[in-house]
């Protein structure tokens, strides 16, 4: 990361790692994953920081707080607390849900956030003190954990979540919609704004090399379509804020399947982005990310290997399709 401040000395005290299981029992069993998340690209892990400073309204312990809206969670999205394994039969990733939990540190750290200017440009190998280190090892039989959490109470009052994923388990809008439900619930919400729905009869269709064919579609049955979706994409507000220093687009258009190909070369070339484009702050996805304190003041994502960056369009669901909203 560019402009990073040199590491400082952080003395941190962990108790041990406890697994913060479902608050009642979720289905067992083995569940296999999509092709697209198999895909070695999606291997690795990512680490966020969330920064919350004190708020002497809210004498809650954050610790405990969190500790009950995982668990009631994991009701919702019980996949993630099971371990990443591959099939020894093909080597594909399946999660096996026995209800271990999910790995849940606590760490007290001798600094107030002040002191540190809020985790604010921080070297990665300090600020990875604030994330519970995954043992990650796919090939083990053992498998690994797919999710992680780590809060760490400051002498200020304040304190930082530290969140460590697999890309295998979600995408960057995945990560924001689990934890924009926990924060719901660690509010004293007793349902979700967004109950995930679980169809893993679509995770099994086998690929055929051929195109899907979808009943209406456009472009003789390649391409799927929606009522909620307009062929020019100007008039969606999808994009109004694609704008990288230079003007908004001018047009944006869909592209048919015969120019996916080309195209897809084109965003795989190595990216030149902007530092600003690390600072989730930027985003708008974890905007909600209040449980009950003030609204985190930092939120920063680590990534142990540099050349890897998540880019990802925002969708505005009640925009598409008004059931989503």
């Amino acid at each position: 990361m560019a402009n990073q401040a040199k590491p400082r000395p952080l003395l941190l005290e962990k108790k041990p790692v406890e697994f913060v299981k479902p608050l009642k029992h979720t289905p067992c069993g083995n569940l296999s994953l999509s092709t697209l998340d198999n895909e070695p690209i999606n291997e690795p892990m990512y680490a966020y920081i969330y920064v919350y400073e004190p708020n002497e309204k809210n004498q809650n312990d954050p610790v405990s707080l969190l500790r009950k809206a995982l668990s009631d969670l994991l009701l919702y999205y019980y996949p993630v607390s099971g371990k990443l394994v591959r099939r020894k039969s093909d080597g594909k990733f399946q999660l096996v849900c026995i209800g271990e939990g999910v790995p849940f540190a606590v760490a007290t750290a001798d600094h107030d956030l002040c002191s540190l200017n809020y985790v604010e440009n921080f070297a990665d190998e300090v600020a990875m003190q604030l994330v519970h280190e995954l043992d990650v090892n796919f090939q083990s039989d053992n498998g690994c954990h797919p999710l992680s959490l780590q809060v760490t109470k400051f002498s200020c009052g304040g304190f930082t979540i530290g969140i460590a994923v697999t890309h295998v388990l979600c995408d960057g809008y995945g990560v924001a919609t689990i934890f924009n439900a926990l924060t719901e619930l660690a509010r004293g919400k007793s349902e979700l704004s967004v109950v995930p729905v679980w169809q893993r009869e679509r995770l099994v269709g086998k690929l055929d090399g051929e195109p899907a064919k979808v009943p209406g579609a456009d472009y003789e049955g390649l391409m799927a379509t929606s009522p909620y979706m307009p062929s020019d994409l100007r008039n969606t507000g999808l994009f109004e804020s694609m704008d990288f220093g230079w003007n908004k687009p001018v047009n944006i258009w869909p592209l048919t399947p015969q120019k996916y190909e080309r195209n897809f070369g084109i965003i795989m070339r190595p990216p030149k982005l902007d530092p600003s484009m690390e600072d989730l702050r930027n985003t708008g996805l974890f905007e909600s990310m209040d449980f009950g304190w003030n609204k985190p003041v930092n939120i920063w994502p680590l990534t142990p290997q540099k050349y890897e960056r998540n880019f990802g369009i925002i969708m505005r669901p009640p925009k598409l399709d008004p059931s989503m909203e």
